[in-house]
């Protein structure tokens, strides 16, 4: 069995319009999956309710704004049996409205995130390529006993007012790190809206500083640990990195296709900065506190 978990907060017309499309499955007895859907603001037992509930081998997680391919249960169903596969990212194609600027579409290339995309072709695919994103949360699907190994989302990336909402992205490189199998599954594809707020320069610029703290957050490439040149608690070569973006963008200002790669990467990096600056005072007070307590015990 398929359990479909579908986390929702505030989107009622959202979800119903993505339940209707998922009721029209084709291919699959409906006893063959059950749907969850779960509330995203609760703050009671709601992650041991889900998990006691679910009845499936695979669980798939999907957004609730999504429209849903009719034969996205049954190419998970063929996925998972015969590729042996423990994770899979299924294919996300941005829903352009009618009357979206001209410039998104001309420039979605550099500006994935913002706008909601995981397109790789129909077919399946390892990823193991440097070209491949790891796999977004408005389409994931993992084998039960997996999560049951590596856990679940990290509950604490919601709450933390600082962290940008990446808990989908923080399993994905968990999975990875765990030495999972995990595969691209083009058939198994569903429509993710492109709303117009998502393409306001404001919201552009949050989700790549978003971006940036969440990368520190990770730290896969020791910019907090690693031996670098630093000023406070920043390494060196990130403010030249900042410096060398924010002239591009002001150079390709007049062109889209040259603004937003400098300027995506800017706001980037300056989440990274931010968030860095952030490490060192908390270990600076941690630092302190150490020390006084010290003090303190040896008096």
């Amino acid at each position: 069995m398929i359990s479909v978990i579908i986390p929702t907060y505030n989107r009622y017309q959202d979800l119903e319009k993505m339940l209707k499309s998922f009721f029209g499955q084709k291919g699959l007895d409906q006893t063959a999956f059950e749907v969850i859907v779960v509330d995203n603001g609760s703050s009671d037992k709601t992650r041991e309710t889900v998990e006691a509930l679910q009845k499936g081998d695979i669980v798939a997680f999907l957004d609730d704004d999504i429209t849903i391919d009719p034969n996205w249960l049954l190419a998970v169903d063929e996925f998972f049996k015969s590729t042996g596969a423990d994770a899979m990212g299924g294919r996300i194609i941005p829903g352009y409205p009618a009357d979206l600027p001209k410039w998104v579409k001309e420039n979605a290339f550099c500006l994935e995130g913002p706008i909601v995309c995981h397109d790789y072709g129909d077919d399946n695919k390892a990823y193991n390529s440097e070209n491949m994103f790891v796999m977004v949360g408005a389409n994931m699907v993992f084998k039960r006993s997996v999560l049951n190994e590596i856990g679940y989302f990290n509950e604490g990336l919601l709450t933390a007012s600082r962290m940008p909402l990446a808990e989908d992205t923080e399993l994905a490189v968990r999975l990875f790190k765990s030495n999972k199998k995990a595969m691209y599954c083009g058939k198994a594809k569903v429509i993710h809206p492109v709303t117009k707020e998502r393409m306001t320069l404001s919201y552009i610029t949050k989700w790549y500083y978003n971006h940036g703290k969440f990368y520190i957050y990770l730290d896969d490439h020791g910019i907090v640990t690693g031996n670098y040149r630093r000023i406070g608690a920043v390494p060196q070569y990130l403010y030249r990195q900042l410096v060398v973006h924010g002239i591009g963008a002001l150079c390709g200002i007049f062109s889209r296709k040259k603004f937003f790669p400098h300027y995506n990467e800017f706001s980037k990096i300056r989440g990274m900065v931010d968030e860095l600056n952030h490490c060192g005072r908390e270990k600076l007070s941690a630092a302190v506190s150490a020390c006084s307590q010290t003090l303190v015990n040896g008096k």
